[in-house]
């Protein structure tokens, strides 16, 4: 065992704020629990944000600058190199894949040890939209990140083939590690109905084109339409922005009377639990995924879920549930599915019950367990 001087971390994100609708404020959580509980000390960096030391729900949080990009990677390198010479002798870059290179270089010169992580099944998307040059250039960056750092981490498990397999990453480096979620603060919220004839569905995303929300939301509104007209009433609520939600707006002009979709825009991720908390259902219409943290935050409120199988959906959930896991290129078979599982009260409660068990093994704790050994591993 190294001795506990040794437990230094640089930890990376591109940005955070406290009144971000962005999942890395779980970040702190889980920074937190690995120094209470593996004796970690770590430094948190913002690459984004302005510059100066701000304190974000009780965690020091060190902002290189709010100028371009050019500037910001400098005043990364300078950061590492400063911390390299207190000690820190780990980097650990989550996603900014200009911080890896920087990271990777710094660290191949004054002997600082890089991970990056990534989850994200999109490369087919990036080939779509990307010019010949583009792509050329985009691949050339991720053979950099590559060679330069010391472990890709990702999860869930079918994610290290994914990378495997579209990024050429040896096996020597890939490691896996799972996002986590505080079973603290999302728990189940059992409260009075005004009306318990309503169900009540949510969807918290993104609403990206990466994502393609928008061809499953047609099916969604017909089938629930379809629903409705039995006299069953449903809520929806989407909370999210992005490009696509325009579109989503005006497809869901058909809902008809007993049907009501509330587009909620934005909402900080710190008040996120109590969306959750008032919903009956979660869904996940998605054509590309890695790691859905999201749905490890509906799994944790005691929701049910419908999703798509994209990215390492499969992965994160019980038996049960996975017969509510529809093929990503059936939007049609997502929105059967979604009505019959609004319409059965047993079988909701039944992955109520699998979904909170299940997600144990994402909570905090299990997580930055997951996060000290690989760590030590690299000391």
């Amino acid at each position: 065992m190294k001795n506990q001087n040794a437990r230094k971390l640089v930890y990376v994100l591109n940005h955070i704020d406290q009144s971000d609708a962005e999942h890395f404020f779980h970040i702190i959580a889980l920074l937190d629990e690995l120094e209470r509980r593996c004796g970690w000390k770590v430094m948190l960096l913002s690459e984004k944000g302005g510059s100066g030391i701000k304190t974000v729900c009780g965690r020091e949080v060190h902002y290189l600058t709010s100028n371009g990009k050019i500037k910001r990677l400098f005043l990364l390198a300078l950061a590492l190199a400063r911390l390299r010479s207190q000690g820190y002798r780990l980097s650990f870059v989550r996603i900014s894949k200009p911080a890896a290179i920087i990271s990777g270089l710094v660290g191949r010169v004054l002997g600082m040890r890089v991970l990056y992580w990534h989850s994200g099944a999109i490369h087919d998307w990036d080939k779509q939209k990307s010019k010949p040059l583009r792509r050329m250039f985009d691949e050339f960056v991720d053979q950099g990140i590559v060679s330069l750092v010391h472990l890709f981490v990702t999860g869930p498990e079918s994610m290290l083939d994914y990378y495997e397999k579209t990024l050429r990453v040896p096996k020597r480096k890939l490691a896996l590690l799972y996002n986590d979620v505080s079973v603290e603060r999302f728990r189940p919220k059992y409260e009075n109905r005004s009306d318990p004839d309503e169900v009540r569905l949510l969807i918290v995303h993104r609403l990206s084109p990466v994502r393609q929300t928008s061809i499953y939301f047609p099916y969604i509104v017909d089938q629930l339409n379809t629903a409705a007209v039995s006299g069953k009433k449903f809520l929806l609520n989407v909370i999210g922005e992005g490009p696509e939600l325009t579109l989503l707006q005006q497809q869901s002009r058909e809902a008809n009377v007993n049907l009501t979709i509330n587009f909620l825009g934005a909402i900080p991720n710190p008040k996120i639990q109590d969306y959750y908390g008032m919903a009956d259902l979660f869904l996940m219409p998605s054509y590309r995924e890695g790691f859905p943290r999201v749905m490890l935050e509906a799994m944790a409120m005691g929701l049910p879920i419908v999703a798509t199988d994209a990215g390492g959906t499969l992965d994160i959930v019980g038996h049960n549930q996975r017969k509510y896991i529809v093929s990503r290129d059936d939007p049609r078979g997502f929105a059967q599915m979604l009505v019959a599982l609004a319409g059965d009260a047993d079988a909701r409660q039944t992955l109520s019950a699998e979904n909170i068990c299940f997600v144990e093994r994402f909570s905090t704790p299990v997580v930055a367990d997951m996060y000290d050994r690989t760590l030590c591993e690299l000391l």
